[in-house]
């Protein structure tokens, strides 16, 4: 009676991770998106009103509905991946890959980026725990975007390796690169920063004008 006990607490525990969890990443994911909307609605109805003397003139209500249309597209993304990530089935490191290579040869070829992606033998074994599973996803989704929109990159590459007691996910391209000072914003390294080191894990960019970037992030595998 006492192991069974044991087992149905630790259960318990696992659904309410699992419920904290997603209450984060909706909070996080799709809060932040949702008031940027509420935000650009108020600025399309304050614009509306002054049509004879625009608030800003620089700024007119077709830009800002299609600001709403890109973030409406970010958040049905978003909740894909927040649906994925706590289905069961999903919870292995043989899905991530799937997942990976998928929308790295998608956003690739919208692009005409050359992709190579190399992954070692074996690594669709590994055992990884879903917490880790899901920060990879987002991070890699994230280079690959940032490659596909800002890069002008020729060429890019993700490679995925088994290290002892890790696993490194490296994302590389040819492109214009860039240095942190020149960076307007910052939230999505600093995303993939956190994201990456809540799972106790390390993450690295190496970046410079005219040499194109390497995003590298370490995770730790469950002993």
């Amino acid at each position: 009676m006492f192991g069974v006990e044991r087992i149905r607490v630790r259960r318990l525990l696992e659904i309410e991770k699992i419920r904290s969890r997603i209450a984060a990443d909706l909070h996080d994911d799709i809060g932040s998106g949702l008031t940027r909307i509420a935000l650009i609605s108020d600025m399309i109805q304050r614009q509306s009103m002054s049509e004879k003397k625009p608030i800003d003139p620089k700024v007119t209500i077709p830009m800002l509905t299609e600001k709403v249309g890109t973030i409406s597209r970010e958040l049905v993304d978003a909740m894909s991946d927040v649906v994925w990530s706590i289905d069961p089935k999903n919870s292995s490191m043989e899905r991530l890959l799937q997942r990976v290579q998928t929308f790295a040869v998608e956003v690739c070829e919208a692009k005409e980026i050359e992709l190579e992606i190399s992954i070692s033998e074996g690594t669709e074994k590994l055992k990884v725990g879903s917490d880790s599973i899901r920060a990879v996803l987002l991070v890699a989704k994230e280079a690959l975007t940032n490659v596909a929109r800002h890069s002008n990159a020729k060429h890019a590459s993700v490679k995925i390796n088994p290290r002892h007691h890790e696993f490194d996910i490296e994302i590389t391209d040819d492109g214009k690169g860039f240095t942190i000072e020149e960076l307007s914003r910052m939230n999505g390294l600093m995303n993939m920063r956190v994201r990456i080191e809540k799972n106790g894990g390390t993450f690295t960019v190496d970046s410079a004008k005219g040499r194109g970037t390497i995003i590298k992030a370490v995770i730790p595998l469950p002993k």
